[in-house]
């Protein structure tokens, strides 16, 4: 299996499972800026009890192709961010599942962007809300990669973000100062 199958075949399974979920990270990020390479397919999903037991019960049965530790899912209910992967054997490719508080959930779930690729739903973390979680992360640790992904969100998508939402989220977030670096459309040389 590639990328394109094991997207697919993800987003049918939580649908299938009732699971509301978010595709993140990179390849969001190539859906909404300018595509990189990435080694692994990121999805949100709510913290609710109930979506983790779906979760767990979807994880469990994936089978012998791959290594899934779902004991973090019931050992850990109670703690956020909550990361689980399940590692494909023979791609090599890992989709992690990242179960974060409800209340961000609900408010990137209200925003998101539903897609059709490959004949598939998807449902997409929105680009405010990607570039705002990138921003969050190179506040703790400066990331070149995440801050380039930023910046070619805002290119491509220029004109059509919600710019006044970007702005508000960024001062509750602490992230004013990277959020006007990336709204330049380019990065200071290092």
């Amino acid at each position: 299996m590639n990328f394109q199958e094991l997207l697919k075949k993800f987003c049918k399974l939580l649908q299938r499972g009732k699971i509301r979920y978010l595709l993140t990270g990179g390849l969001a990020t190539g859906f909404y800026g300018f595509p990189r390479t990435t080694h692994d397919i990121d999805f949100i999903v709510e913290v609710e009890r109930e979506s983790i037991y779906k979760l767990h019960t979807v994880l469990a049965n994936l089978g012998r192709s791959y290594l899934v530790s779902v004991d973090q899912l019931t050992e850990h209910i109670q703690q956020t961010p909550i990361l689980v992967t399940a590692f494909h054997f023979k791609s090599g490719i890992k989709i992690d599942f990242w179960i974060i508080e409800r209340e961000h959930f609900v408010i990137e779930l209200k925003r998101r962007s539903e897609r059709t690729f490959l004949g598939q739903k998807i449902v997409l973390v929105s680009p405010e809300d990607l570039i705002l979680t990138k921003l969050s992360w190179c506040k703790e640790l400066r990331s070149e990669r995440h801050m380039g992904d930023c910046v070619g969100i805002w290119c491509v998508q220029k004109g059509r973000l919600d710019e006044d939402y970007l702005k508000k989220r960024a001062s509750e977030l602490g992230v004013t100062g990277l959020l006007a670096e990336i709204s330049t459309g380019s990065l200071p040389e290092t």
